[in-house]
This record gives C-alpha cells, sequence and structure tokens, in this order.
C-alpha cells in the first residue's frame, strides 16, 4: 500500500530522507527523478494558484488530493495533495544534495534550474 508514501525511481522518498545512508543503486536517476518530480508538482502548484479568481475566499475547497494510482513519470504520490508530496520531494532532493553533493552541479546540466526560474517568473 502506497498511502501516504512518495516514491520516485523506486525509492520511498520519506523512508530516505530518514535514513539517507541507504545505498541507492543509481543516485544520480534518483536526483533526476526527484527533479523531475518537483518541477511537475511545482507547475501544478502554480497553475492552480494562478486559476483561482479569489484564493482568499474561505469558501475555496482544499486542492485535491492525488490518488495512489495516479503516476507521472516514474513517480507514484501515494494519495497525497501536491502540497504534501512538494513537500516530501523537496526534503529528499536536499538530503541527496547534502549526502552527495557532487549531484548539485547536475541540476544546472540537466536544465532543472532553467525550469524552477520560468516557474517562479510565472508566479511573480
Amino acid at each position: 500500500e502506497l498511502e501516504g508514501l512518495v516514491v520516485v525511481e523506486e525509492v520511498y522518498v520519506d523512508l530516505y530522507v530518514k535514513d539517507p545512508s541507504h545505498d541507492l543503486s543509481n543516485p544520480q536517476a534518483v536526483f533526476d527523478g526527484l527533479l523531475r518530480c518537483f518541477c511537475a508538482l511545482a507547475a501544478q502548484i502554480c497553475n492552480r494558484q494562478s486559476s483561482t479568481v479569489d484564493s482568499s475566499s474561505s469558501d475555496a475547497p482544499p486542492p485535491p488530493a492525488l490518488g495512489a494510482a495516479e503516476e507521472g513519470g516514474n513517480w507514484v504520490l501515494g494519495g497525497l495533495t501536491e502540497d504534501e508530496a512538494l513537500s516530501s520531494v523537496t526534503s529528499a532532493t536536499l538530503t541527496l544534495v547534502r549526502v552527495r553533493p557532487s549531484l548539485a552541479a547536475h541540476a544546472g546540466r540537466g536544465g532543472y534550474l532553467k525550469r524552477l526560474c520560468s516557474l517562479l517568473e510565472e508566479v511573480v
């Protein structure tokens, strides 16, 4: 059962954050997957927020949970909301970079920083 768990590239991200000494078979693939997932979730959140006419309305429903069966790329979001999933993915990404600092340079080469900057420009 994947309820409440985020899985990226076959890694349970919350469990990885709790035990970052766990040996990943392909850390770069996991890092790529985390960054792709982060970008996709951030884009969904930005699109949702920009399409909200009156975000201050107390009658606005909460964002829908992403079902356990919903997949995007090589990740499963285990019934969490986009915001909850983004928090887990962010923690795992930062943990992985702390454990393997050499992966940080890959974020620039993979075009992820450019995508993140584009997202920020859309929101601002």
